[in-house]
């Protein structure tokens, strides 16, 4: 080392801070790059005979010098405090993590025991933090207390590195039996983002958080308020710079409920926006009683939610600073204690003139929409703002933000907002007007001004939400005293007779309304009048009978706003007026519910839907008058006034519900108008429609038709031909049961199932077009025709021996399965003897690989049986349909489907395969269904299903998977239905779902599970259907059911259950339609195993077990079909409800009685002996 350079230390060094055990080397700019260079530092380390803080901050320490000081320190067990913040400046990355590392190493060793330490504003990204891991991990850190990694450009992969050791620490020290207790944790600008977040989250027990800078978005902004709300002792919160916006504000401000010791909350420029400001604002009226600083700058927010914000703090005896500037310069923060004087220290009364001419001005240009009815634009000023502020709390802040915005104070929310000129008096005017009584409202004991928010004694009010619930309070009218601001009310369950005219004239911002249950009989004309925002109505299971319509007599006037029900609702979408009283609907009903897509007017009176009864109203544009207009009478004249109005179509509606009504008559247009209607519910009616014989849907994108899909007891012709029909269900016709002819033709099926019962007058099926394959598959179909006599329309599309044949000529025994190699050998023979001359190949002929049939005009492309070993290229890009079953691949490598974007449908099913590797769908994002069946697949990796982003149906059955294949899901979010069946899975473990939260069917039938995890379809709550049947369950899994309150269809046929104890489907309640527990072991129900599933159930199947008797059937109110069949029922009094119960019912019971000997085969309803029963 120079002389010069010791020199140089030496003065540095004599600037060294040393005292009550700190040792300070700050800001010496000391570079130090070997042991010689930092001697002089070492020997004043050892020198320091109780070293309790260090501070390196502001020099650069290289590896070979930190291992130099490292040797110092492993003596110094009294080290606390380490301030090592800026110690690496001109350091290669790579550098750092090994000096950092050998530094903690020391402090291990020495076994000190810190308290604060500080490593801000060194560089040293993720690998930096694997520096310190082992430090934090260590013993050294359980007291630790302070923690500063500002400006460190951690990342999302330091982050969780950090967290992760933190954690470790907690757990460590908590089992040494004295825990971590981080009070202060600083990570500002080091690009967490939300996996950071996510990590951190979890470490959190801390008093200070200061993460401003870090990209976090409200995804991570939501993980950690959860944690936050979890320590209680926190002081200090600043988020500053992320990005909050309305979801990540909502739940910081619910965190902030449970943080009664918060001082300062900084969340300035976090796009808190003004609803999360004013969800913020309720929380800080009622907690935080120790606020001491507030920052919500550049936050996006309104004036108008900004005074909310400056209302709500006013109360904080400690508060010293709100910033809620936003880059307006007439918006500044500003400290709150005090009162400014007066300017000039007196009231200058000689500008009374120019305030007089400010008053007019301001009244001339604002306050027209403001000033109540009784007085006038000519009235005193002072009377005049006594009547507007001292209206409500909302409406005179609304009043004074309008008028600040106008006068150029505050910005103003739209872009374009007229202003009021400058005039003498102007500010003089406001003075005066804060210094009347009127303008100041105070609470007892506080000087500043406050507006309670309202809310009726006997209701709940949410100020985060905006809602008040005033479920079952025996309320008889409306309550008055809700808040001016509530957007949702929900009113079930009272006794309010009648809404009045106005009736929520005082609740203008409402958007959600539910009055069910509350014995509403009448709704007067103009009831909902002012309830513009309103998108929701909920009026079910009340007693109205009457709808107040537009049109009250042919010749009278056009209708005016007094004449309607619904009138002033012009934004609602959703209407609900179920189980009611209401027996007819007339025309203009429903004219100001422009923008409706829900009208639910189910289980009403309704007998007669006459013409125009879903049409809103308006006036007849200019070209029309005079004009006559056909088909319908649209538009009508009224005399009185020389104009014209008309009646045009509902037309956002989508869904129109009249189940369960009397409905005997539809007028020819009383649908007439609803041009988007895409759903019509007209079940459990009387309709007698006989022109409505034939139905045409035909031409639309269907892919597949489900159970019942169509439903019309009338119609005898229905088409849905020239569609893209893969697969159909064999009950989807089964509602209509006087269907004669169904033409499927031209789409793309390949097999067909035999239709069930339900169609018993089929006559035609039209197959035509399809690529219909005769062999084994298509023989229950064929023998199906020739039972009943239906008549076969089209050709078979294969195997190549039976192309072209007739379906009606071919009969079931020449529709085998043969082996590959004789399927092969028939082709060959077929070639060899048909073998055209050969012809020029057009230009634009289809691309197709060799042994694959292309087909131009049905987008299909088919490799089957073709005896491939590779998956084969070279596909027209327009290919929507792609079979390659039937072929030997074993894998499916990475990358497979180049150019295949297109195709909806890929079959792979019979080829062999063990292995799909990570990316081999990759570019098939318009893939849905996907047939993986009967290969030998044992396992999927996470990324074997990765870019399939539209994947719906996942067929996996047949295979060998012996769990369901965890994290394979999790790159398929569009995935509705699984089909695992007939594989060798045992059980279903937490978490088997995961990633699969979307899932509506899952098909597990056939496999060996004995037992679900209590959480195994945790991830799985929206399940419709549920197939269990087939497996080795010995009860049923209540527990594991308990969050599916969606399930529908729930099938556990052919299991080993025994018993099915008290309230077994209790979870489903609410949802189960269909349940199959047939050929079981079941040899008893409790009486009440049934217990909850009432009306709602409407298929019960029991057949094939050991029962001798049935638990209470009467609750089943809706069954439409039962099959008790198979059982060994003992007939004698204690079935005697059964017997009660299928003399009731109007449904085909198979129930037949197997003792007493003497009654054996005997039908439970015809048997005499339960008279004697008591």
């Amino acid at each position: 080392m120079a002389s010069d350079d010791i020199a140089q230390l030496t003065d540095a060094l004599a600037k060294t801070h040393v005292g009550d055990g700190e040792l300070s080397f700050r800001g010496l700019g000391l570079k130090l790059d070997n042991a010689a260079a930092a001697e002089e530092l070492v020997r004043e380390i050892e020198q320091q005979p109780c070293l309790r803080a260090l501070c390196l901050e502001g020099n650069t320490v290289g590896v070979e010098a930190a291992r130099a000081m490292a040797r110092a320190l492993e003596s110094k067990d009294t080290l606390q405090r380490c301030y090592w913040s800026d110690m690496f400046t001109g350091r290669l990355r790579s550098e750092i993590p090994t000096a950092l590392r050998c530094l903690g190493d020391a402090l291990v060793c020495a076994g000190a025991r810190l308290t604060e330490l500080d490593l801000s504003d060194n560089a040293f990204g993720p690998d930096g933090v694997r520096g310190v891991e082992r430090l934090l991990k260590s013993p050294s850190c359980h007291t630790l207390r302070e923690l500063k990694l500002n400006n460190c450009g951690m990342g999302v992969g330091g982050g969780k590195i950090l967290a992760e050791a933190l954690m470790e620490c907690h757990r460590q020290s908590t089992a040494a039996g004295a825990p971590l207790r981080l009070r202060v944790f600083v990570a500002g600008r080091n690009r967490l983002e939300n996996e950071g977040a996510f990590a951190l989250a979890k470490a959190f027990s801390l008093e200070e958080v200061h993460l401003p800078q870090n990209g976090i978005n409200h995804a991570g902004v939501v993980a950690l308020a959860s944690a936050a709300r979890h320590n209680r002792q926190l002081r200090v919160l600043n988020f500053n710079d992320n990005t909050f916006t309305k979801k990540g504000t909502l739940a910081m401000a619910k965190a902030l409920r449970h943080l009664r010791n918060l001082q300062v909350v900084n969340f300035g420029d976090c796009l808190v926006r003004s609803e999360g400001a004013i969800a913020l604002a309720a929380v800080l009226r009622e907690g935080l009683p120790v606020l001491k600083e507030l920052n919500l700058s550049f936050g996006e927010i309104t004036e108008a939610a900004a005074l909310v914000v400056a209302r709500a703090v006013a109360d904080k005896p400690q508060m010293e600073k709100l910033d809620l500037n936003g880059g307006d310069p007439d918006l500044r923060q500003q400290p709150l204690s005090g009162d400014a004087p007066p300017a000039g220290g007196h009231e200058d009364t000689a500008a009374a003139p120019g305030r007089t001419g400010a008053f007019l001005l301001i009244y001339t240009l604002l306050l027209s929409s403001f000033i109540p009815g009784d007085l006038s634009l000519l009235s005193p000023p002072d009377a005049v703002l006594t009547k507007v502020i001292s209206a409500s709390c909302f409406h005179s802040y609304r009043f004074l933000s309008t008028l600040l915005v106008m006068m150029g104070l505050l910005k103003a929310e739209e872009k374009k907002s007229p202003k009021v000129s400058l005039v003498p008096g102007q500010l003089l005017c406001l003075e005066h007007a804060v210094q009347q009584e009127y303008f100041v409202r105070t609470r007892p004991g506080s000087s500043r001004p406050s507006c309670p928010a309202k809310c009726p004694q006997q209701c709940v009010c949410d100020q985060i939400q905006l809602s008040v619930a005033c479920v079952r309070k025996n309320l008889t009218q409306v309550p008055p005293a809700v808040d001016e601001i509530t957007v949702k009310l929900d009113l079930r369950g009272n006794d309010i007779q009648e809404l009045p005219t106005g009736a929520f004239r005082h609740t203008p911002y409402l958007t959600h309304l539910s009055m069910q249950r509350s014995n509403i009989r009448r709704v007067k004309e103009g009831a909902f009048r002012g309830l513009g925002r309103l998108v929701f109505l909920n009026l079910a299971n009340n007693n109205i009978e009457i709808l107040y319509q537009v049109i009250t007599h042919p010749a009278g006037p056009p209708p005016t706003d007094s004449e309607e029900s619904f009138d002033g609702l012009s934004s609602l979408k959703q209407l609900l007026i179920d189980h009611n009283r209401v027996e007819e609907i007339q025309p203009g009903a429903f004219s100001q519910l422009g923008f409706l897509n829900l009208l639910s007017l189910t289980h009403n009176q309704l007998v007669y839907i006459p013409n125009l009864a879903f049409q809103v109203s308006g006036r007849c544009p200019g070209p029309l008058r005079g004009r006559r207009l056909t088909p319908s009478p649209c538009c009508r004249s009224a005399s009185r006034t020389g104009s014209l109005f008309f009646l045009q179509g509902l037309q956002n509606m989508k869904w129109l519900r009249l189940s369960h009504n009397s409905l005997n008559y539809l007028e020819s247009e009383a649908l007439a108008g609803l041009l988007t209607l895409t759903r019509l519910s007209l079940d459990h009616n009387e309709l007698q429609l006989p022109e409505v014989t034939r139905l045409d849907l035909g031409y639309n994108p269907m892919t597949y038709l489900g159970e019942e899909s169509v439903s019309m007891a009338k119609v005898t012709h229905l088409f849905l031909d020239h569609m893209s029909l893969q697969d159909l269900s064999n009950t989807a016709v089964s509602k209509c049961p006087r269907l004669v002819h169904l033409d499927i033709s031209f789409n793309q099926l390949r097999v067909i199932q035999p239709f069930s019962e339900g169609s018993p007058k089929l006559a035609r099926l039209n197959l035509a077009g399809n690529p219909i394959v005769c062999n084994c598959y298509l023989q229950p179909l064929r023998e199906w025709s020739i039972r009943h006599k239906v008549k076969l329309m089209g050709t078979c599309g294969g195997p190549p021996h039976m192309l072209g044949e007739n379906l009606a000529a071919v009969y079931p025994p020449e529709l085998r399965c043969q082996s590959r190699e004789a399927m092969l050998k028939a082709e060959l023979e077929e070639a060899s003897r048909m073998a055209p001359p050969p012809t020029e190949e057009p230009e634009n002929r289809t691309k197709c690989p060799v042994n694959c049939v292309c087909e131009a005009a049905a987008h299909h492309s088919s490799c089957e049986n073709g005896g491939h070993t590779k998956i084969p290229r070279g596909f027209s890009p327009d290919t929507r349909l792609l079979d390659l079953r039937g072929n030997r691949f074993h894998h499916v490598p990475s990358n497979s489907f180049p150019g295949a974007a297109q195709v909806v449908s890929l079959h792979l099913q019979r080829s062999k395969i063990v292995e799909v590797e990570d990316g081999a769908f990759n570019g098939m994002k318009g893939l849905i269904y996907l047939y993986l069946s009967e290969n030998d697949l044992t396992s999927l990796s996470p990324g074997a299903l990765k870019g399939l982003p539209a994947l719906t149906y996942l067929h996996l059955e047949k295979n060998g998977f012996t769990s369901i294949p965890k994290e394979a899901f999790k790159l398929v979010p569009s995935l509705l239905a699984l089909h695992l069946e007939h594989n060798a899975i045992s059980r279903l473990e937490p978490g088997a779902l995961a990633g699969a939260e979307g899932l509506r069917a899952l098909y597990l039938t056939g496999n060996a599970i004995s037992h679900l995890s209590a959480r195994a379809l945790d991830g799985v709550r929206d399940l419709d259907t549920l197939h269990l049947g087939g497996n080795k369950l010995k009860e049923v899994p209540t527990v594991a059911m308990s969050n599916l309150g969606n399930l529908r269809d729930l099938r556990l046929s052919g299991n080993l259950i025994r018993w099915v104890g008290p309230g077994a489907f209790q979870p489903l309640a609410g949802s189960l339609k269909e349940l199959y527990l047939d050929h079981m072991v079941l040899e008893k129900m409790s009486e009440r195993a049934l217990e909850g599933l009432g009306p709602g159930l409407r298929s019960l199947f029991l057949e094939g077990n050991r029962l001798e008797e049935l638990p209470d059937l009467h609750p089943l109110s809706s069954l439409e079909v039962i099959n008790l069949a198979d059982n060994p029922l003992m007939c004698d009094c204690p079935l005697l409800p059964l017997r009660l119960w299928i003399e009731k019912v109007n449904l085909r019971v198979r129930a037949t009685c197997a003792n007493p000997p003497e009654l054996k085969g005997r039908k439970v309803k015809d048997v005499q002996v339960f008279r004697a029963c008591p």
